[in-house]
């Protein structure tokens, strides 16, 4: 920057993103303004993370900002001149670079350096102290890298941070904003629940085919799926074991082998080595390729969907299912036909998503139109023991619309499934509507804090698998028109989190019992230090209590007669 452009005759005026990772700040020629104006009476104050590892920040007048708000977690990096009024200051994660590069770049003779001190908070996290602009106060710059721990030193891995979680529902309160909007929280929760618990990636429609191969996410690990000739599903991590090349970077179909991109070593649909050309010219001592087949992922099938999970200690997915495979049993879900599949991307975190599928309390106001097929009163309890959360419509209405109906329903269905829609968000990531004639299921992956890729599936009986685009369209649009009206409300309360993080509120106990049971599985997966010793929540005991004010359902599924 050149030294005219220096800051010590320039005040701060508005700030506004530049890039993901630059904040442009108007500058002001102070001698237009009044001396209180100028930037010597300027702080740093209000903070809002940008991307994972960028920090916007908002100036306020010093007179009304107590010295302890004065500081950021981040340090300037580069600054240039945009224009004649407004200055890019680049920010740089002081916790993550070398410490030489989080100095100020300020014009000669205001930078002072930076030194490191341990900060106390917990992980490696880091304190640096570093020089403000000519003619301001030092501002201190706190960083984090440790695992769980965030701004302010919040560990979201002990149990005092989920206090207002653990109370009985009566008094208990909604999670805090941080856990829908903080990067830490997301990297800490990427880590606890989606590397270790069991997570949807999938339809079982999939990898119905030999050799067809998937890829998926799950936290930061990259996972491919496919079927073998003997009609085994079978999981790996996404890299070869040569020297660790991605496998596949898309869905694909393999025919008989999983070749690597880089130097073609070879595996079987097993995961056995059975190729690696050139590689014996020069033999190498004790080499064996049953030594070195693809690191296997535990991946299983229920019904409709596809579950993986990383990590060995979760119990089995029959256990973390709980009652469901019992309790759907009358639908013979395993034998549904995939009609079509939609992605949509949602600004919105993904547990905001899962949370408004799993109360009905704003029903009436956000979907008037689906009010009129799946009636407030007509709302049940569907909660047995299991990693879910259950309601039930019961009879779903066809007086006034009849959408969700047109399709002919699945022969053989008892009174009870025949006549109900069952709502079922499997935890953590799939929501599982079944209705006597189609599955709606939606899939949840988050990609940031803030947003969300949404799978959305349908799938039919195969009695009716191929009816006509005509008869399939009602259904479809009925969905997408309510599912519009979701995003709309969760990406609105999206918005409410990150731009004023508001204190949490209480629960409804008569609407939001679900929330709790989902906030409290969430909390034992932050908690917990190996998910082996998780407990699956119970499910209703038929007592009035556990009814939460729901009336007794009067034509019950066959599990709670």
């Amino acid at each position: 920057m050149p030294p005219e452009a220096a800051n010590s005759s320039f005040a701060f005026g508005e700030t506004s993103l530049a890039k993901v990772d630059h904040l442009e700040i108007g500058l002001v020629p102070a001698h237009v303004l009044p001396p209180e104006a100028a930037n010597s009476s300027f702080a740093f104050g209000g903070t809002s993370l940008v991307g994972d590892d960028h920090l916007e920040i908002g100036l306020v007048a010093a007179s009304v900002l107590p010295p302890e708000a004065a500081n950021s977690s981040f340090a300037f990096g580069e600054t240039s001149l945009v224009g004649d009024d407004h200055l890019e200051i680049g920010l740089v994660a002081a916790g993550v670079l070398p410490i030489e590069a989080a100095n100020p770049s300020w014009p000669e003779g205001s930078a002072e350096g930076a030194s490191v001190a341990d900060s106390g908070l917990t992980g490696s996290a880091s304190r640096v102290q570093a020089a403000g602009m000519k003619g301001e106060r030092s501002t201190t710059i706190e960083t984090w890298t440790g695992t769980g721990s965030g701004l302010g030193g919040t560990t979201w891995g002990t149990e005092d941070v989920w206090a207002n979680t653990r109370r009985p529902l009566p008094e208990a309160l909604g999670l805090s904003p941080e856990c829908y909007t903080a990067p830490d929280f997301h990297r800490f929760e990427q880590q606890r629940l989606f590397e270790r618990g069991w997570v949807c990636v999938g339809l079982a429609a999939d990898v119905a085919e030999t050799g067809r191969l998937i890829v998926r996410q799950l936290g930061s690990r990259s996972i491919i799926i496919t079927r073998g000739a003997d009609g085994e599903v079978r999981g790996f991590l996404n890299a070869c074991r040569h020297r660790g090349t991605e496998l596949a970077d898309r869905d694909c179909s393999v025919a008989n082998t999983i070749r690597c991109p880089y130097h073609r070593w070879g595996y079987g649909l097993d995961g056995r080595l059975i190729a690696t050309p050139l590689f014996e010219q020069v033999p190498r001592v004790g080499f064996d390729t049953a030594d070195y087949g693809l690191v296997p992922v535990r991946v299983e099938a229920w019904g409709v969907l596809l579950f993986a999970c990383l990590d060995d200690q979760a119990p089995p997915l029959h256990t973390w299912l709980g009652d469901l495979p019992e309790r759907m049993a009358g639908y013979r879900l395993d034998e549904w036909v995939k009609r079509e599949e939609q992605t949509v991307e949602i600004k919105a975190n993904w547990k905001l998503i899962s949370e408004n599928y799993q109360e009905y309390y704003h029903l009436k106001w956000v979907h008037p139109e689906l009010a009129k097929v799946s009636r407030v009163p007509d709302h049940y309890r569907y909660q047995g023991p299991g990693m879910y959360c259950g309601q039930t419509t019961s009879p779903v209405s066809a007086d006034e619309r009849n959408d969700w109906l047109v399709l002919p329903p699945r022969p053989g269905l008892d009174s009870s499934d025949s006549t109900s829609g069952r709502f079922v968000a499997i935890f953590p990531n799939v929501l599982l509507s079944v209705l006597p004639n189609h599955v709606f299921v939606i899939r949840l992956d988050p990609t940031a804090p803030g947003a969300t890729t949404e799978t959305c599936s349908f799938l039919l009986p195969p009695e009716s698998a191929d009816v006509d685009e005509a008869a399939f369209a009602p259904t479809r649009k009925f969905w997408f028109e309510v599912n519009g009206e979701d995003i709309d409300i969760v990406e609105r309360g999206q918005r409410g989190l990150t731009m004023s993080a508001p204190p949490p509120g209480p629960l409804s106990p008569r609407f939001e019992e679900p929330l709790h049971r989902f906030h409290n599985m969430l909390a034992d997966c932050m908690t917990l230090e190996s998910v082996g010793t998780i407990s699956v929540p119970a499910g209703d005991d038929g007592s009035e209590h556990d009814r939460w004010g729901t009336g007794v359902n009067p034509n019950p599924p066959l599990v709670d007669s």
